[in-house]
């Protein structure tokens, strides 16, 4: 029988004794986000430290580049984007090697606006303008063009800048499919139409765990603890407490947001960026030897490399994969205490117990199109105001009794912000609680 994953480092403490544990230093690819939120859980909520490890967190950035640090033996574990920069390594001799994929979809997608044609992939390659970054006209733009026939003429340079593709309904732009769709709504208010590569043949692992080719001969033991502990991370991060997680994000990134970091990880899930594919049956991480070849064959054809130019033999190993871990989801956790004012930002993302008086407010916000709502469209609307005054918007389905003055309501509280102009419905910023039970007092 398996043992549960709450219980996991209890178990881990008790194997390790009183050994101190390894320090261990891990470098991310870029500024704290919730694309980084499984780590972050392993920290918070102990797990590096029931196996065994005092994990240090170095966050990437614009002015920040970890990678050197790796091979320099700066840093033990490095964070890296894809297995291009895997196979990059291996052509140039770098002494290092890919021991998990934590995402097994790379959430680099295509945007469009919506009712403009764009809905199905294929129309894409004649949109006459694709905004597209620079680092990235050199790797999978030329995968879209090999493949799908993408076209040099429409390509335009993207600067991370939202403004050109929302002020062209036509324009098609690059985009993290965690991250650019909730800065359109927030900005603009609408939800994009997004094409994930991965969907259509871009077959990269993403986020992948690299550390240096003489750490895993060495000490394979602390790789095997590390990866175990991310990975357990990443599924209690995914479906547990992730508020530990999200204050240590913050903390190291404070221009990130609760309800930016809560919108990301139901993106995440939606798009079985963390969990599809291998992961259902072999554990989050999972690698294999099949797929690197065909993303790197794609690669060939697409004049990245030459063929027989990478020994593959020599870009991941598998050996710290697959072992089933983390399959086991955690048990819903206790109700999640609001102290007293209540602090509703600590309990964001995780279940409560609210009670109040049920306002009669006939307008409805149109929270409902906003990314973290999704199908969220045929439930009820109601309200609940707290002992101190703040409205709490209840999403319940039609089945739901509505109560006429009191109410204690069970639900999963959720951060939202519709960002739109100020003293409009699309300006809401507050709370919602997606209802499991409500019981009129």
């Amino acid at each position: 029988m398996k043992s549960k994953l709450w219980i996991a480092p209890l178990l881990a403490c008790i194997a390790l004794g009183a050994n101190a544990a390894d320090k261990v230093v891990f470098a991310t690819n870029w500024k704290a986000q919730a694309a980084h939120g499984g780590f972050y859980q392993a920290l918070a909520d102990g797990t590096y430290a029931s196996h065994g490890l005092d994990v240090s967190i170095r966050q990437g950035g614009p002015q920040v580049n970890n990678r050197p640090l790796l091979p320099a033996g700066k840093v033990d574990f490095l964070l890296t984007g894809n297995l291009l920069h895997s196979f990059d390594n291996v052509k140039n001799g770098v002494p290092v090697v890919a021991v998990a994929a934590l995402f097994q979809k790379d959430p680099q997608a295509l945007i469009a606006h919506p009712g403009q044609g764009y809905e199905q992939f294929e129309a894409l390659a004649a949109a006459p303008m694709v905004l597209v970054a620079k680092d990235a006209q050199y790797s999978w733009w030329a995968w879209l063009k090999a493949r799908h026939g993408f076209r040099d003429e429409s390509l335009r340079p993207y600067n991370y800048n939202l403004g050109p593709f929302l002020a062209n309904p036509k324009a098609v732009q690059q985009g993290y499919s965690v991250a650019e769709p909730i800065y359109v709504h927030k900005q603009a208010g609408f939800d994009p139409v997004v094409h994930l590569l991965a969907d259509h043949g871009y077959s990269t692992y993403s986020t992948l765990i690299e550390t240096r080719v003489e750490l895993v001969e060495r000490n394979p033991d602390l790789v095997q603890r590390f990866v175990d502990a991310s990975i357990i991370g990443w599924v209690n991060y995914l479906h547990g407490d992730r508020g530990a997680a999200n204050r240590l994000l913050l903390a190291d990134n404070p221009d990130m947001s609760v309800e930016e970091l809560e919108a990301s990880v139901a993106l995440m899930i939606s798009q079985g960026i963390v969990e599809s594919g291998e992961t259902l049956t072999q554990g989050v991480g999972a690698m294999n030897a099949t797929r690197i070849a065909d993303f790197y064959q794609q690669m060939v054809q697409a004049g990245l490399y030459a063929a027989g130019e990478v020994d593959l033999s020599k870009v991941a190993t598998l050996r710290f994969v697959k072992h089933q871990v983390g399959l086991e989801k955690p048990e819903a956790s206790a109700l999640c205490s609001l102290g007293t004012p209540p602090r509703f930002a600590d309990c964001a993302g995780k279940t409560v117990q609210l009670s109040g008086r049920t306002p009669a407010i006939p307008a409805q916000h149109p929270l409902l199109a906003g990314p973290s709502m999704a199908g969220a469209a045929a439930q009820q609307q109601s309200y609940l105001e707290t002992a101190d005054g703040t409205q709490i918007i209840v999403l319940a389905d039609g089945s739901t009794e509505r109560c006429s003055a009191q109410a204690r309501v069970r639900g999963r509280l959720e951060a939202v912000d519709l960002g739109g102009p100020e003293d409009t419905k699309l300006s809401y910023r507050g709370w919602v609680l997606q209802a499991a039970t409500i019981e009129c007092e």
